[in-house]
């Protein structure tokens, strides 16, 4: 097994981990006990995380197991389409999650670091994408900047870090996942056409074990703050 292929297996074993553990918070989710620790707009807003971070990581391993394994070309799509939608449940979630945060703590300063942020990330992944020209492909294209924007409205969770009285530590790992996640869209969009086995196509696989890691964590965070509050 080479190096690429260990790293991939990897891969598949941290979305096997997030893929897990979102199925097990859906489940709870759904129970009436754990239901009524939420008001409307935060069930809202950790139903569709959920949902996303599950649908991301299955692609995951629809990737794996048809383009990889069974060398199935057909893979792309269906990945793409698990991906695509987990992609847009995770923006959902954010821009509401966002809106929730500064209707309750918002200022205009705050408010500024974003857009600033925003726009200087986007132009960023936008400059990379088209000195690269890395694919006709225009999935290829989509991921790195719906998951700039997924990032962007996410970074609310640090601005008001502070202000969060409940999940903060969870919400935080998906931050970070975030970030991860970003990274190994934009390496993978160059590796994709390139060369999938070479070393940039490698770190892009690191990157997004992290990514996956740190959305499972943010799941078993949720499921001891469960277990935890409706046992007191």
């Amino acid at each position: 097994m080479t190096v690429a292929d260990s790293i991939s297996l990897a891969v598949l074993v941290s979305a096997i981990f997030a893929t897990l553990g979102g199925v097990i918070i859906l489940h709870r989710l759904f129970q009436n006990k754990i239901k009524e620790l939420f008001d409307d707009a935060h069930y809202f807003v950790f139903f569709f995380l959920t949902v996303g971070y599950v649908l991301y990581a299955l692609g995951e391993l629809s990737w794996y197991l048809m383009y990889k394994a069974a060398e199935n070309s057909s893979a792309q799509t269906i990945a793409d389409v698990y991906w695509s939608g987990g992609s847009l449940a995770m923006l959902v979630a954010f821009i509401a999650l966002s809106r929730t945060l500064y209707k309750e703590y918002g200022t205009m300063q705050k408010a500024g670091i974003m857009i600033v942020a925003g726009i200087v990330l986007l132009a960023l992944v936008l400059y990379y994408l088209f000195s690269v020209n890395a694919s006709s492909d225009a999935f290829r294209y989509f991921y790195p900047l719906i998951s700039s924007l997924i990032l962007i409205f996410s970074f609310s969770i640090v601005l008001f870090y502070n202000q969060i009285k409940q999940f903060k530590l969870s919400l935080l790992f998906l931050f970070f996942a975030n970030f991860a996640i970003l990274g190994g869209d934009v390496l993978f969009t160059y590796a994709f056409t390139h060369d999938l086995n070479s070393m940039v196509g490698i770190i892009s696989d690191v990157w997004y074990i992290a990514g996956y890691l740190l959305s499972g964590f943010f799941f078993v965070s949720l499921l001891t703050h469960f277990r935890t509050t409706v046992e007191m």
